[in-house]
């Protein structure tokens, strides 16, 4: 179910990013399987939007620093390739996929509770799942992966800077069957679990859920593993990691990998 790609504690200055030439080759029938997945895709009740995003180039990890190299793609050559035919990575190599920046973020709300939307069931895959607070890293220069993670907590909560006490990246984790890169973020916020639940402003999730910040519970949490889209449980396990240590990640995500 899942593949980590980076696992650590990294705060802002230690998070660096650059930008470099799109190396995807263009491959006819990789090129015509985009058009007639775009095409496929557009269905009533779904909102879809050629946006721009951000493609992971290579990656280089040490406990100190987490560096990218990233360049250009957009949502319609995500939705080809990665959503609709992760197969090409085996046809082709993992570099004719889109492989565009995911960015998701757990929530530790102040009154001791880790907190994730529920997504509701106009979104493009996965919907009625459990979800992290998520979305895209749009291209910028410089690109400042913590900037855009504080957009999306704006945007989908309504974070300003005094609601957010800490945040730090705690890997990159990959859902098998999609193959994108999705940087996982954690957030203590100085709100409650009823104040950010009152202030959920995005379109993607309906309603948050939450749970005790305590090993036992969170791992009850993680017996149901088909309430959580897989990225949920990257973020969950990783969140325990930061929290319970070592040996409860090791013993909990055995079943994901």
């Amino acid at each position: 179910m899942l593949r980590f790609r980076a696992i650590g504690r990294w705060n802002e200055d230690a998070v660096h990013v650059r930008w470099t030439s799109d190396t995807r080759p263009s491959i006819a029938k990789i090129e015509q399987a985009i058009e007639a997945s775009w095409k496929q895709a557009q269905r009533p009740g779904v909102q879809l939007f050629d946006g721009p995003m951000c493609r992971l180039e290579a990656l280089s990890v040490s406990p100190s620093s987490l560096d990218l190299a990233v360049s250009r793609t957009s949502y319609k050559v995500f939705v080809g390739t990665n959503m609709y035919n992760p197969q090409f990575g085996d046809e082709f190599g993992n570099e004719a996929l889109a492989n565009p920046i995911g960015l998701s973020t757990s929530v530790l709300s102040r009154d001791g509770f880790v907190l994730l939307g529920k997504r509701n069931e106009r979104v493009a895959y996965y919907p009625n799942r459990i979800h992290p607070f998520a979305g895209a890293a749009e291209p910028a220069d410089p690109l400042n992966l913590f900037d855009e993670v504080r957009r999306e907590l704006f945007e989908e909560l309504g974070f300003r800077t005094r609601d957010i006490a800490e945040l730090y990246c705690g890997g990159i984790a990959e859902d098998r069957s999609l193959r994108q890169p999705e940087i996982i973020f954690h957030c203590h916020s100085n709100r409650t679990r009823a104040e950010i639940a009152t202030q959920l402003l995005g379109d993607e999730h309906w309603a948050v859920w939450s749970e005790k910040n305590s090993a036992d519970a969170i791992a009850e949490s993680l017996k149901q593993p088909k309430a959580f889209t897989p990225i949920a449980i990257a973020t969950l396990l990783l969140f325990g990691r930061a929290h319970f240590g070592d040996e409860w990640f090791s013993v909990q995500s055995k079943t994901f990998l």
